[in-house]
């Protein structure tokens, strides 16, 4: 959008990301609902348009030794779905899979699209 990463505006947008992450790795959608791929996946969309490293467990977003792409990957089952909780336990989740794709390729959701 023709935005510098150093522009404050996306400092603090990325302040608030780091305050608001989860000692699991990931993030919840509102305070005490608990980590879920949906709203990890976009922060790693996010985390990836600004250059930010999200993969390693030791990295500047790692919490407890865990990355973000850690704590995402912990949500996909076997079948390859990524899994939901709305409080009756995890299960595989349409919105929580395709928010999940484009977060797995390390790269923001228009680029995925665009290549």
């Amino acid at each position: 959008a023709g935005v510098s990463p150093d522009d404050s505006a996306l400092e603090k947008a990325l302040d608030f990301l780091k305050m608001s992450q989860l000692s699991t790795g990931g993030w919840e959608y509102g305070s005490g609902f608990g980590e879920n791929a949906n709203s990890t996946a976009l922060v790693i969309q996010a985390l990836a348009s600004m250059g930010e490293d999200f993969h390693n467990d030791e990295g500047a977003w790692s919490k407890d030794g865990r990355a973000p792409m850690t704590a995402l990957l912990e949500w996909q089952n076997d079948s390859g779905a990524f899994q939901a909780d709305f409080g009756q336990g995890p299960a595989d989740n349409f919105f929580a899979t395709v928010q999940a794709i484009p977060a797995l390729t390390g790269k923001p959701f228009p680029s995925v699209i665009q290549e």
